[in-house]
């Protein structure tokens, strides 16, 4: 693997998910006992930054995570 290849690996992914509703999502707190409202709070700590835009259908909320640092190629085992 050279150099160029190693650059292209450490780039951020970008996960987006879209829906039909136009309401903006914001963090809020849930209790034990609800069956929603729990998936900012993970996207909050997981990724190293995400947002929503509006689309004409909607809203498309994204992520980005970070890959692993790839320190060099693996040798070979025999």
């Amino acid at each position: 693997m050279g150099e160029d290849d190693l650059n292209h690996c450490m780039r951020p992914v970008t996960c987006e998910v879209s829906d039909t509703d136009a309401f903006v999502p914001r963090p809020r707190r849930t209790r034990s006992t609800d069956e929603n409202g729990r998936g900012l709070f993970l996207v909050g700590k997981l990724p190293r930054r995400w947002g929503s835009r509006a689309t004409p259908g909607g809203k498309v909320v994204w992520a980005e995570q970070d890959l692993p640092h790839i320190s060099g190629p693996r040798s070979a085992r025999t």
